[in-house]
C-alpha cells in the first residue's frame, strides 16, 4: 500500500505581544525584500505582495551572511555595477504617505546610493552617500538636499528610514531622527532600484557594501515604529524561514507493515519573534490543511 506523507509547515508565530500599531503596520506593508533566498537572481517580495526585485550583474556567491546569522542571508554588492531594481511597478503606487526602511553597510570614501524611488524613469526621492555620510539629494520632489553628519560608511551594519508624511520627508538613522527635507509636491512613485544611481539608463554609484531587510509601508510611522523595526528588523508577520522540506510538500513512500515508515528530518530557522513554531505531519492533506 502507498501513501504520502503531507507535510505543512505553516510555521505562524506566536508573538508575546502583539500591538495595535504593529498590526496596523502589517496591513501597510507593500513590500519587503529579507534577502533569505541564499540562491538564485530573483529577490522575492515577503510582503505577498509580488512586488519582486531582480539582481543585476551579481553573481551567486553575492549571497552572504545576514545582519544576524539567524536571519538568514543577505546581499554583498561589489561597488562596480552589482545593484537592485524592481521586476516591472510596484502593485499600488506610493501617491501619499510611505515609510522605507532598510539595513545596509558602506565601505569608507566610496560614493554611493543607497536607493531611489522612481516614477517609471525618472528619478523622485534619492538617498545617498558622499564623504562617508547620508545625504537626501535635491533631484526629482525635493527642493533642497538635506545632508546629515555622522559617518555610515564603516563597514558596520546601520539602519536606515525615511519617512513621508505629506509634504516632509524625514530620515532616521539607527533609530534616531537624522535629518529633514521637504517635497515640492506629492509626487507618485511605481518601482525602486537599491544600491545604484540609474539615470537616463545608465548606472553607476554602486554601493560597495552590504543590504538586508529593505521593506516598504504605504503609511507614515512614527518613530517607535521606526525603533520597534530597527529591533525587530520588521513589522510582518513571520513564518520559519527555509524550511526543510518545504512548505506544503507531499513525500512519497511505501508502507510494506502496519507500522509507519516513512520518515523525514524537519530543519528550519526561527521566525525572528517566535514564541514556538508548529508543524502539522498526516498521510490526509486535509488534515494538515484544516
Amino acid at each position: 500500500m502507498c501513501k504520502r506523507l503531507v507535510f505543512l509547515a505553516s510555521f505562524i508565530l506566536v508573538l508575546g505581544v502583539v500591538l495595535t500599531s504593529v498590526a496596523h503596520a502589517q496591513e501597510a506593508l507593500l513590500l519587503r525584500y529579507p534577502f533569505d533566498e541564499g540562491q538564485g537572481f530573483d529577490v522575492l517580495d515577503a510582503s505577498g505582495n509580488e512586488n519582486h526585485a531582480m539582481m543585476r550583474n551579481m553573481a551567486e556567491s553575492s549571497w552572504v551572511e545576514g545582519k544576524e546569522p539567524r536571519f538568514g542571508t543577505c546581499l554583498a554588492l561589489d561597488g562596480t555595477n552589482d545593484y537592485i531594481t524592481s521586476d516591472g511597478t510596484f502593485s499600488q503606487t506610493l501617491t501619499e504617505d510611505f515609510t522605507l526602511s532598510m539595513w545596509f553597510t558602506a565601505t569608507p570614501d566610496h560614493r554611493a546610493r543607497l536607493f531611489q524611488l522612481r516614477s517609471g524613469d525618472s528619478q523622485m526621492i534619492n538617498v545617498r552617500i558622499n564623504d562617508n555620510i547620508i545625504g537626501i539629494d535635491d533631484h526629482g520632489g525635493v527642493v533642497d538636499e538635506a545632508w546629515g553628519n555622522v559617518t555610515v560608511a564603516d563597514q558596520q551594519w546601520h539602519h536606515f528610514a525615511i519617512v513621508r508624511s505629506g509634504l516632509s520627508l524625514i530620515a532616521y538613522l539607527d533609530g534616531e531622527q537624522h535629518l529633514e527635507a521637504s517635497l515640492q509636491e506629492v509626487v507618485a512613485m511605481d518601482n525602486v532600484s537599491i544600491a545604484v544611481r540609474d539615470r537616463d539608463g545608465t548606472q553607476d554609484d554602486h554601493l560597495l557594501g552590504k543590504v538586508d531587510e529593505f521593506s516598504i509601508y504605504a503609511e507614515a510611522l512614527d518613530i517607535g515604529d521606526i525603533r520597534f523595526i530597527k529591533e525587530n528588523l520588521v513589522f510582518a508577520p513571520e513564518k520559519a524561514r527555509t524550511p526543510t522540506p518545504a512548505d506544503g510538500v507531499a513525500i512519497d513512500g511505501t508502507v510494506t507493515d502496519p507500522g509507519p515508515n516513512i520518515s523525514t528530518m524537519l530543519e528550519f530557522t526561527p521566525g525572528y519573534n517566535a514564541v514556538s513554531h508548529e508543524a502539522f505531519f498526516s498521510d490526509v492533506e486535509a488534515d494538515v490543511i484544516a
